[in-house]
């Protein structure tokens, strides 16, 4: 299983035993490679691509306008995968009898958890990724998966496309349905995940989550393939890489030698990728881990997601760390209060605390 890879010195001094509420701010970052295997649209409305004017590279004064895929687009992908992945397995890990103290209606929820109105705020996928209240009876949960927007190394141009609808009886066109713009293949965008207060179990269903994942944006039934690959994982107590700087420190180790940005081999990112990381470790402070078995926690993932008896083996014990968090939550709830009761704040003179996101 991966994670025996994972509780080895000094990485499992940085992931949690058990889900549990308090943070202890252990860290763990996925420095991935995404870069865009078809046509892809990654727009929020309308028909344009999105953009973004940034500085080109952290050594350079010039600007240039980098496509844009933004964090939730990345996440609600990856989120979609891995609960179909859940509900697919639901019966030979035996998930409703896992549930079974819950009260039936509550059950059924938890049984069928989807994004975004359906989603039940107790699976293991809602306690890591997070969940806001639709109801006042439960609280909410803020998300241990951080992400931010990527950004494309290099400037790009996105193709406009005309879409027309052909009459299957005259095989004519009478007139265009819309127009949309498209980024073309090749496209790459580094993008940091930052988990906190992971078990084990969590960090593999998020690798395997990013990994068996191939569609994001737009129109998934006909684009928007997305290979990611994992450059580096690191534990510690800090965030030290981020999505804007590691494309413009990628856009200054290539720029004299790249003619089409589009066209970016990702052997020249890989080689360029040493030189890069030892810089950003140096120049931020804090504990940070590389994890120096890259490989066989790639064996070890590709083994894992393969195999139905693997996965019904991890999906099963993922599950049992959620009902187990649920009961604990249930027991705190339910224990005898303090005598006397505390005074409680006026809320303007009570601090401003996060409000968790939904995943779109």
């Amino acid at each position: 299983m991966p994670w025996n890879l994972l509780k080895q010195d000094p990485y499992r001094h940085f992931l949690a035993e058990r889900v549990s509420d308090p943070p202890q701010g252990r860290v763990v970052q996925v420095v991935l490679l995404r870069w865009t295997d078809s046509y892809a649209v990654f727009t929020t409305e309308g028909q344009e691509i999105n953009t973004e004017v940034t500085r080109a590279g952290l050594s350079s004064n010039g600007r240039i306008s980098r496509a844009v895929l933004f964090k939730r687009k990345q996440v609600a992908a990856e989120r979609r995968t891995g609960k179909a992945w859940r509900r697919q397995y639901a019966d030979r890990i035996q998930l409703d009898a896992l549930w079974q103290a819950v009260p039936g209606e509550e059950r059924e929820k938890i049984l069928n958890c989807s994004l975004i109105q359906n989603l039940c705020g107790l699976c293991p996928d809602c306690i890591l990724y997070g969940f806001a209240a639709q109801e006042e009876t439960r609280g909410s949960i803020p998300s241990r998966v951080w992400t931010d927007t990527a950004f494309s190394i290099g400037p790009v141009e996105p193709q406009t496309f005309t879409l027309n609808a052909v009459d299957e009886v005259t095989h004519t066109t009478e007139h265009a349905l819309a127009e949309r713009e498209h980024l073309p293949p090749g496209i790459v965008f580094p993008s940091v995940e930052t988990l906190v207060d992971v078990t084990p179990a969590e960090l593999v269903y998020v690798l395997s989550n990013i990994l068996r994942t191939r569609r994001y944006g737009a129109e998934k039934s006909r684009a928007g393939v997305v290979r990611s690959i994992i450059l580096d994982v690191f534990f510690g107590d800090t965030e030290k890489f981020t999505n804007l700087e590691l494309s413009q420190r990628f856009y200054d180790a290539l720029a004299t030698s790249v003619e089409d940005w589009s066209r970016l081999p990702v052997e020249s990112l890989q080689q360029a990728w040493p030189t890069i990381r030892d810089q950003v470790m140096k120049d931020y402070p804090g504990v940070l881990h590389r994890f120096d078995a890259l490989d066989g926690l790639h064996s070890a993932l590709k083994d894992q997601v393969s195999s139905e008896d693997h996965v019904v083996e991890f999906l099963r014990q993922l599950e049992e760390g959620a009902v187990a968090y649920h009961q604990s939550r249930s027991s705190s709830s339910e224990a005898p209060s303090r005598r006397g009761r505390r005074t409680r704040r006026p809320r303007e003179e009570r601090p401003e605390e996060e409000e968790p996101e939904e995943e779109a």
